[in-house]
């Protein structure tokens, strides 16, 4: 089965930009990043280095992405959580898609309901701003 992945533009590609993830959630969690010309065509961008960030239990790690060497593109975004049994996806807690610059974009488990704080929360926490 084929999973869907989160779609954020990058209207401006001749800037670099700053990837951040925080985790919340006391599971294993990781967010996989690549770059498409554009969400219905997903073909990939050359010019753009796929990554990974897997932050820890109240980590922030964070990522400086060069240019990508393009006039515009869309970040492609799959979150993951790891369950009992396997790695699960998290969906992003709204709807897409996104624009560059994005603060607080939460992935959480399937049905998870909105926690009182982000204290609270089992969510993967992304941000995603130019440098």
């Amino acid at each position: 089965m084929l999973i869907a992945p989160t779609y954020m533009r990058v209207g401006d590609g001749a800037r670099g930009l700053c990837v951040t993830a925080t985790g919340y959630a006391h599971g294993a969690q990781l967010v996989r990043v690549w770059a498409v010309v554009e969400p219905r065509r997903p073909r990939k961008v050359a010019e753009f280095q796929p990554f990974e960030l897997r932050p820890g239990f109240r980590q922030r790690v964070a990522i400086l992405v060069p240019s990508a060497g393009v006039d515009a593109y869309w970040l492609a975004i799959l979150a993951f959580h790891r369950s009992e049994r396997a790695w699960e996806r998290s969906t992003a807690r709204r709807a897409g898609p996104f624009n560059v610059p994005e603060a607080d974009l939460a992935f959480v488990e399937a049905g998870e309901p909105e926690p009182a704080s982000v204290a609270d929360d089992d969510a993967i926490v992304l941000s995603i701003i130019y440098a």
